[in-house]
C-alpha cells in the first residue's frame, strides 16, 4: 500500500522545487482556468502520452472523473480517481481540503506543474457533477493481470484468512483469491466493531493497488476499500461445494484434465506461506498453489481443491484452497508389501529396510543417464533417486524423458537406491528447474540425487575411466563435476562456470559422507560466467582493507587482484601479504619465489578459511622490493593479540616445551597469561638448524601471527609462524640450579650416606624410610601449593562469573518479558512472528548460558522437577553439533520415565560430553545417544540408592581413551587436549552427583568412548511442566486481585507492573523490603490487603526477600508470596517452601512462566 506518510516527503520535495515556478502561489492555492480557452489535456491517458519535454512546462487540464477512494486522515491522505475513459490514477492533492466521498463524480480544472510528471490535483479546483455510478470491473479470475486493472475500480471474491483493526478508522484483511494472497485495507467508522470474517467468502469492491517488481511482474496486491458497505459476505469455506467432490489419490492426478476441479487429502510436508502448501499421501505428492496464509504445521492433514497442472516432474493444484481435515489421508501409510511410489519414500527408509528389497513402482523424468553407466537418475514430484540398471535389458532413456520403473530397493554407497527390473518410456517431459545450492549445503547430504545448479572456478580437468572430472573450487571448499569423456572443456579451464547436474555423495566404508560429485549430462549444461583472462593481472587492484566490506561481497566467485609487502612465503603453498596495516593469507601453488620484504601482486578468488578471509587459487608475481618489514611488539594480553592476525609481530616469553617432529619445530611458549605455540618448518629454516633449547629459557620470537579458530569459526587462540632460525633469539638461559639438578644432588648425598652406614642395616632402613617420607611430603606440599593457586583463580573467576550472570539475568528478564508481550499481540504472523520466535529462542539460550555461569560460580544446588529428557537431549545435542561434520543418532523410547532433575544443569552435562565426542572425531562421524528406564536394586550398592532411574548413554567412534587416562578423566584440570581446561568432565561429575546420580565411562582404543549416566526418575505419575500458550486474554485476573512487587531494579519493576496489569491485576511496586513491609501493613489496616506478594531475593544495601518474608509471616501467617532471583541456583530458591514462600520464579522469566506461577499461587497451589 502507498500510504501518505511515505509520500509526504516526496510531495514536500516536489513542492519545494515548485516554489521558483509558482512564486506568490501557496501550495494549497486553487487554480482557475482562463476563460474561453480549451484545456490541453482532458483525460489521464492523454497526459501520460505527452512527451517529457512538454511535461517540463505547465499543462492546463480538465478531467471528468469519479472518486474511487479518498482518505483525509492526516496519517494516510490518499486519493484515487478514475476518469470517464476508464483510466485511473493515484493523485496527490497537497493541502487542499476536498469535501468529497468515494463514488462521487467530479470535474477537476487546473494545471500540472513541473517537475512532477504524474497526475496531481495540487493546483486545481474541483466541483461535483452529475454522472451515472461507476461500475466495478470483476477481476477475480484475472487477479494477476495488473496491466489491465492497476489503480482501477474493481470487484473480486475471496476467502478471508485473518482480520485486524489497525486503528479507529482502518481495518486490514488478508484474502485468498484464485491462489493469490491479497491484502485489503478498509476505512471504518470509529463506532463500528471489527467483524468476524475468518473463513468467509466475501465480495469486495475497491481500488486495485498493485506493487510491480523491477522485472515487470506482480510483487504484491492490495485493495483499497472506501467503507465497510462495499464488503458483502457470499459464503463460507466449509460450505464450498468443491469439498463435496470425491477425493482422489494424488498419484492419479497425472492425465487428469487441467480444467477439471480436483479434491485431494494429504499430510503437510512443507510450505511457503502465501505461495504453496506441499502435501503427500501414500500415492504421490502435490503443491497446492494458494494464497491462504492461515497457520499450518508439518503433519497436519488437510483437504485441498484446485486445478491440476505440471511443472517439470512436479504436480500442482492451481487456484487452490484448503481446510483442515479431521480425517486421515485418503491413502493410508504404505504397507510393507505395497510398492513404494515416491523417490522420497525410498530415501526415507532406514538402511536395514532399504537393503531388504522393498518393491518399488516409480514414474519420473530422467535427469542423468549414459549408455556406459550402470546407473541413471530420475526425479519425481518428491525429489530425485538413483536407479541401478541391474539385470534389466531395457534401453536407457536420455534426460528429459518420462519413464516408469519397477524394481526393489537396495542400500547404496551413501543412500537408498532402486535396482530396476523393468523401465520404459512413458512420454517426453521437461527437466525440473535446477535449484542453486552451495557446496556447504550439498556437503550436508540433503541434496543426494537431486538436480541442482552449482558454481565454481574450474581449476583443472582429469580424464579417467571414460569420464572427464572437472575440479572446481568455491569460496570455502571444492567439488567434482563429471562429464562424458567425449566432451571438450579444455577452453574453460581457469573460467568461473555454472554447472547443472545431479548431486551425489562420496562416502567411506561406514557410509559417512566425505565429498560430493555433480553428474552433468553434457557440455550444454555447463555455462561460462567469467572466462579465463589472457592476463589475470589486468583485473583492477583492490586495497586489502576493502576485502570483506560490502562493496567486495559481489567479488566472491570473481577474480580479485591485491598487492602488498611479503611477510612470509611458504613456497608452493601460501604467502602472507601486508599493506597499510592490513594483511591477507594468499593460497598459491604457483608464481615467483619471494622473500620477506618483496613487493608482490596476487590474483585469485576470495574465500573463507574458518573465520578468516583468504585469497584462494591465486597466481602471484614479484613487482619490486620494499625493505624488510618491521615487526610490531605486542602486549601479553588476549585483547591486544586479537587485532594482530596476519601481522609480523615480536613477542617475548618463557619456553615451556621444545618438540621436534618430522622436520617441524614447535616451541610451546608462555607470555604473561598467554600460552601459544611457535612453529618453524624445516624448509623455512635458513642456515644452521635451530639448536635444542632448554625448558625455562627466555626467548624473543619474531613471526607472523595466525589466529586459530574452532569448527564454528570462533577464535580460540593463536600461533606464531616463524620464518627462519634467526627469528628465535635466546634472551636468558634457565638457572643451572634446576629442580632436577637439586633432586639429583640430594640423591647423591643420600646414596653416600647409605654407603657410609651400610654396615648398620636397621639404620639404613630408617634413613631410607625417612628420605621417602620427606620426598612424599615435598611432593604433597608442591601439589597443595598448585591446587591452592588454581583454587584462588577459580574462586575469583567464579565471583566474576556470578556477578556478570546476575546482572545479565536482570537484563534478560526485561528482554524476554517484552519479547513475550510482543508475541502475545494478536495478528502477529509471517516474518514478524518468525523473527520474534527466533528472538525468544535466542533469549532462552542466553538464559541457559547464564545459568551455566551461575553453576560455575557457586556450585549450583539443582532446582529439580519432573523433566522430559528426550526434549533436553535432542535440543542440546543438535545445538552443540550445529556447523560440525558430526551428526547425532537418537534412540529415545516413547515410554520413557520423566527424570527428577534440573533441566538447565542436565543440558550442560549433555553439552559437555557431546562437545568432547565432536572433538574426538574432527573428520566427522556419528554420536549415538540413547535413553532407557532402569530399576536399580543392590547391584550399585554404595553408589546409587535402590529405585527407579533413567539411564543416558552417549557414545562416539573416536580414537578412544588410554586405560591409564580413563581413571582420571573426571579429575579437575585433567585434560588430554592442548586447548582443554580440564573442567568439562569434572563439571559433569559434580552435577550428576548433586542429582544423587552416577556417571561412568568405558573406552576401547580405536573404537571410541561411551559415557553412562544414571539420573533419578520422577515419582510415578509426576507431570512434566508444559510451556503455557501465549495469549493476550487467557488466564486474566478479575481486576480485583492486588499484587505487591518488590525489586531493586526499576526496569524489572516496570516490566512486572506492565505484565500484571495486562493480566488484570492491581499492582504496587517498591524498591526494598522496608517499603514492602510499610505498604503491606498500610493496605491491611485500610481493609484492602494484598492478595499476593512478589519479592526479589537479593537487594544490595537493603532488606532482601528472605528477611522481608520473615517479617511478613509475623504480620500475616497466611501471606501468599513468590520469591524471585537472578541467582537461580540460590539455596533459598531450591528450598523456597521452607522459608514460607508459595512459589518461585528464577530470572530471567518470560510472560507465560510469570503469569502461570501467579495464577497457581492465587489458586492456593504450590508453584
Amino acid at each position: 500500500m502507498f500510504r501518505l506518510n511515505h509520500l509526504a516527503g516526496v510531495l514536500l520535495l516536489h513542492f519545494l522545487r515548485l516554489l521558483p515556478a509558482v512564486a506568490g502561489i501557496s501550495a494549497g492555492a486553487l487554480w482557475a482556468a482562463p476563460t474561453g480557452e480549451k484545456p490541453e489535456v482532458t483525460s489521464i491517458r492523454q497526459y501520460w502520452l505527452l512527451p517529457v519535454e512538454r511535461k517540463a512546462q505547465p499543462v492546463d487540464f480538465e478531467l471528468a472523473c469519479t472518486v474511487t477512494y479518498i482518505d483525509a486522515d492526516p496519517s494516510w491522505r490518499m486519493l484515487f480517481v478514475q476518469d470517464d475513459e476508464g483510466e485511473a490514477a493515484y493523485v496527490p492533492y497537497g493541502n487542499n481540503a476536498y469535501p468529497f466521498r468515494a463514488g462521487e463524480a467530479i470535474l477537476v480544472r487546473g494545471q500540472f506543474l513541473p517537475p512532477s510528471l504524474d497526475v496531481s490535483f495540487e493546483h486545481a479546483e474541483v466541483t461535483r457533477r452529475d454522472a451515472p455510478p461507476l461500475q466495478p470491473l470483476d477481476c477475480t479470475k484475472e487477479i494477476r493481470n495488473h496491466a489491465k486493472f492497476i489503480r482501477k475500480y474493481v470487484a473480486l471474491e475471496g476467502y478471508v484468512d485473518w482480520v485486524r483493526r489497525v486503528d479507529e478508522t482502518h481495518m486490514q484483511m488478508s484474502l485468498s483469491v484464485d491462489g493469490l494472497s491479497v491484502g485489503c485495507w478498509v476505512q471504518m467508522s470509529p463506532t463500528t466493531s471489527t467483524p468476524d470474517l475468518i473463513d468467509r467468502r466475501i465480495r469486495v469492491v475497491g481500488v486495485y493497488n498493485a506493487k510491480i517488481g523491477t522485472d515487470g511482474h506482480l510483487d504484491g496486491l492490495e485493495i483499497m476499500v472506501a467503507d465497510f458497505s462495499r464488503i458483502e459476505t457470499v459464503g463460507h469455506l466449509d460450505e464450498n461445494p468443491a469439498f463435496q467432490l470425491p477425493a482422489v489419490p494424488i498419484g492419479s492426478l497425472r492425465g487428469r484434465p487441467t480444467d477439471q476441479l480436483m479434491r485431494v487429502t494429504g499430510s503437510v510436508i512443507a510450505r511457503e506461506v502465501g505461495r504453496y502448501v506441499r502435501i503427500r499421501d501414500g500415492s504421490g505428492q502435490v503443491d497446492i498453489m494458494t494464497g491462504q496464509i492461515r497457520p499450518l504445521a508439518v503433519g497436519d492433514v488437510i483437504e485441498a481443491v484446485g486445478y491440476p497442472s505440471t511443472d517439470g516432474p512436479n504436480w500442482r493444484l492451481e487456484a487452490g484452497f484448503f481446510r483442515l481435515s479431521a480425517r486421515s489421508p485418503n491413502v493410508t501409510a504404505p504397507a510393507s508389501d505395497r510398492p513404494l511410489g515416491l523417490a522420497a519414500e525410498v530415501h526415507g527408509l532406514p538402511a536395514e529396510e532399504a537393503a531388504a528389497g522393498r518393491p518399488v513402482r516409480l514414474t519420473g523424468v530422467v535427469t542423468w543417464s549414459h549408455p556406459n553407466s550402470p546407473f541413471f537418475f530420475i526425479a519425481d514430484s518428491s525429489g530425485g533417486i538413483q536407479i541401478m540398471r541391474g539385470a534389466s535389458d531395457s534401453m536407457v532413456r536420455s534426460p528429459g524423458r518420462n519413464v516408469e520403473i519397477e524394481g526393489v530397493t537396495a542400500m547404496g554407497e551413501f543412500a537408498p537406491v532402486v535396482v530396476a527390473s523393468r523401465f520404459q518410456r512413458v512420454s517426453d517431459a521437461v527437466l525440473p528447474l535446477a535449484r542453486s545450492v552451495s557446496v556447504e549445503h550439498a556437503l550436508s547430504g540433503v541434496e543426494e540425487a537431486q538436480w541442482v545448479e552449482m558454481r565454481g572456478y574450474l581449476r583443472r580437468v582429469h580424464q579417467t575411466e571414460g569420464w572427464k572430472r572437472l575440479e572446481l573450487a568455491t569460496a570455502t571448499s571444492d567439488f567434482i563435476a563429471v562429464l562424458p569423456a567425449t566432451e571438450d572443456v579444455s577452453s574453460m579451464i581457469g573460467s568461473v562456470i555454472r554447472v547443472h547436474g545431479v548431486c551425489t555423495a562420496k562416502a567411506d566404508e561406514r557410509r559417512r559422507l566425505t565429498g560430493i560429485s555433480l553428474w552433468v549430462p553434457g557440455i550444454a549444461y555447463v555455462h561460462v560466467e567469467e572466462p579465463a583472462p589472457a592476463d589475470p593481472f589486468t583485473v583492477p587492484q583492490r586495497p586489502l582493507a576493502s576485502l570483506g566490506q560490502f562493496e567486495t561481497v559481489q567479488s566472491f566467485n570473481r577474480r580479485v587482484r591485491v598487492g602488498g609487502v611479503v611477510l612470509h612465503h611458504d613456497a608452493g603453498k601460501s604467502v602472507w601479504l601486508e599493506d597499510a596495516g592490513q594483511s591477507l593469507l594468499v593460497w598459491s601453488g604457483t608464481g615467483d619465489t619471494l622473500r620477506a620484504g618483496d613487493r608482490a601482486e596476487a590474483v585469485g578468488f576470495l574465500g573463507r578459511q574458518s573465520g578468516r578471509i583468504v585469497l584462494r587459487d591465486a597466481v602471484i608475481r614479484r613487482t619490486g622490493e620494499s625493505g624488510a618489514p618491521v615487526p610490531a611488539k605486542v602486549a601479553h594480553d588476549a585483547t591486544g593479540m586479537q587485532a594482530r592476525d596476519g601481522q609480523l609481530v615480536v613477542i617475548e616469553g618463557q619456553l615451556l616445551d621444545d618438540v621436534r617432529i618430522a622436520g617441524t619445530t614447535r616451541l610451546v611458549m608462555q607470555a604473561g597469561e598467554l600460552i601459544f605455540v611457535a612453529v618453524l618448518e624445516e624448509h623455512d629454516a635458513a642456515g644452521a638448524p635451530l639448536e635444542i633449547l632448554s625448558v625455562g629459557s627466555r626467548l624473543r620470537l619474531t613471526g607472523v601471527h595466525e589466529r586459530e579458530f574452532d569448527q564454528a569459526g570462533r577464535p580460540t587462540g593463536f600461533r606464531l609462524h616463524l620464518r627462519q632460525t634467526a627469528d628465535v633469539q635466546l634472551l636468558a638461559a634457565p638457572s643451572w640450579w634446576t629442580r632436577g639438578r637439586i633432586l639429583t644432588f640430594t640423591g647423591l648425598i643420600a646414596l653416600g650416606a647409605v654407603l657410609f652406614l651400610g654396615w648398620n642395616t636397621v639404620l639404613r632402613r630408617q634413613v631410607r624410610d625417612q628420605t621417602g617420607q620427606i620426598r612424599a611430603q615435598l611432593e604433597r606440599e608442591a601439589r597443595l601449593q598448585g591446587e591452592l593457586a588454581r583454587a584462588g583463580k577459580l574462586e575469583a573467576l567464579g565471583l566474576l562469573a556470578g556477578g556478570i550472570a546476575h546482572d545479565f539475568n536482570n537484563l534478560l528478564t526485561v528482554l524476554m518479558g517484552n519479547i513475550s508481550l510482543v508475541r502475545m499481540e494478536a495478528g502477529l504472523t509471517g516474518e514478524p512472528a518468525q523473527s520474534m520466535e527466533q528472538a525468544a529462542k535466542a533469549a532462552a539460550r542466553a538464559r541457559d548460558l547464564t545459568q551455566q555461569l551461575l553453576t560455575f560460580a557457586k556450585g549450583g544446588a539443582p532446582l529439580r522437577s519432573a523433566v522430559s529428557l528426550p526434549e533436553v537431549v535432542r535440543e542440546v545435542t543438535e545445538f552443540a553439533l550445529r556447523g560440525s561434520k558430526v551428526s547425532p543418532r537418537f534412540d529415545l523410547p516413547a515410554d520413557l520415565w520423566a527424570a527428577d532433575a534440573d533441566k538447565g544443569q542436565i543440558g550442560q552435562v549433555v553439552q559437555n560430553i557431546v562437545i568432547n565426542a565432536m572433538q574426538a572425531m574432527p573428520g566427522g562421524g556419528t554420536v549415538e545417544i540413547s535413553l532407557s528406564n532402569r530399576e536399580v536394586s543392590t547391584e550399585f550398592a554404595g553408589v546409587l540408592a535402590p529405585g527407579r532411574y533413567v539411564r543416558l548413554d552417549i557414545a562416539d567412534h573416536g580414537p578412544g581413551i588410554p586405560t591409564g587416562d580413563l581413571a582420571r578423566i573426571f579429575d579437575p584440570y585433567f585434560t588430554t587436549k592442548k586447548q582443554g581446561s580440564g573442567l568439562g568432565l569434572a563439571t559433569v561429575h559434580s552435577i550428576v552427583k548433586k542429582h544423587a546420580g552416577h556417571v561412568t565411562a568405558e573406552s576401547t582404543l580405536g573404537r571410541g568412548t561411551t559415557f553412562h549416566i544414571w539420573l533419578p526418575a520422577a515419582a510415578a505419575g509426576a507431570v512434566v511442566p508444559s510451556v503455557p500458550v501465549l495469549s493476550a486474554e487467557a488466564g486474566k485476573a478479575n481486576g480485583r486481585v492486588r499484587v505487591l512487587v518488590m525489586d531493586d531494579e526499576a526496569f524489572i519493576r516496570d516490566l512486572a507492573v506492565s505484565v500484571l496489569r495486562r493480566h488484570g491485576c492491581q499492582v504496587t511496586a517498591v524498591a526494598d523490603g522496608a517499603a514492602a513491609l510499610r505498604d503491606y501493613t498500610a493496605a491491611r489496616e485500610a481493609g484492602q490487603p494484598f492478595d499476593l506478594v512478589i519479592l526479589d531475593l537479593t537487594i544490595p544495601g537493603g532488606m532482601g526477600g528472605r528477611e522481608t518474608m520473615e517479617q511478613l509471616l509475623r504480620l500475616d501467617p497466611n501471606v501468599k508470596a513468590i520469591v524471585s532471583s537472578g541467582y537461580s541456583n540460590d539455596l533459598v530458591l531450591a528450598n523456597y517452601q521452607a522459608h514460607g514462600f508459595r512459589g518461585m520464579i528464577s530470572k530471567p522469566y518470560d510472560v507465560s512462566d510469570f503469569t502461570d506461577t501467579v495464577d497457581r499461587v492465587l489458586r492456593g497451589e504450590r508453584a
